[in-house]
């Protein structure tokens, strides 16, 4: 009775293991399947429904850093700031080198005005030397100083993202922001060009070209831009009447 008890054991094991191991397989598809899906409600603006399915992701697969990662990112985006920054440290315990996750830190401290521990972060995120996105914590410091009143400071932040990477359309956009406070209004209309130029439905840099040319005198300049900038934009939009409000 023993030996058909253990050669019924020996028969079932791999069985059994076979059963299981598929059964993790089917597991890690559908958290994939959710954090897929999460991804993308996320970037065309869905943020609740990004959050409901990531969360599947993340009840199915704790200890995936990527779907932490991006529950940071969604519950930053709907202003629940303690919760994405928990989420974030999660994210660091599962992969301590994730210098998007500093990053991301840093925005959240920014948020909350703890500029010490903000900068701490953005420091942290540029010394891992494979981060690959150097310039988004460079612009986001730049953001830090414009928050803090720093103008000075924060226009180099600028300068330097649209150095590293001369195709970040916000990075100018802020130059061109920071100029103006300066009283720089004929470089920051370079500044608000070179955005308009990257991306042409960057509404708030047409807005900014606009009262830079103003600022200069310029208002032939001005109605071009406003013509220019509702073209692009689209006529009927809400930024082509801002445009047009901007001339009276």
């Amino acid at each position: 009775m023993k030996k058909i008890f253990l050669l019924m054991l020996v028969l079932t094991l791999p069985v059994l293991f076979i059963a299981c191991h598929k059964q993790e397989l089917s597991q890690d598809k559908q958290c994939e399947i959710s954090y897929q899906t999460a991804n993308n409600h996320f970037f065309e603006g869905r943020l609740d429904q990004a959050l409901l399915e990531i969360e599947k992701a993340n009840a199915g697969c704790p200890r995936i850093w990527k779907y932490w990662f991006l529950k940071s990112s969604i519950e930053f985006g709907l202003g629940n700031l303690l919760s994405a920054e928990e989420s974030a440290r999660q994210a660091i315990q599962l992969k301590d080198d994730c210098a998007m996750c500093y990053d991301l830190l840093g925005t959240i401290a920014t948020e909350q005005k703890r500029w010490a521990e903000a900068y701490a972060y953005f420091q942290k995120a540029l010394g891992n030397k494979e981060y690959r996105t150097p310039v988004v914590t460079t612009y986001n410091i730049g953001i830090m100083f414009e928050k803090q009143g720093k103008y000075n400071d924060a226009l180099g932040k600028f300068e330097e993202a649209c150095r590293i990477d001369p195709s970040y359309d916000r990075a100018f956009l802020h130059k061109g922001d920071m100029l103006m406070l300066l009283n720089q209004a004929e470089e920051a209309v370079f500044a608000y060009k070179q955005a308009t130029v990257i991306n042409k439905k960057l509404c708030d840099a047409w807005i900014g070209l606009v009262k830079a040319y103003r600022r200069t005198s310029d208002y032939k300049k001005a109605l071009d831009a406003v013509k220019q900038g509702c073209q692009s934009t689209e006529e009927s939009s809400n930024c082509c009447k801002n445009l047009q409000f901007l001339l009276h």
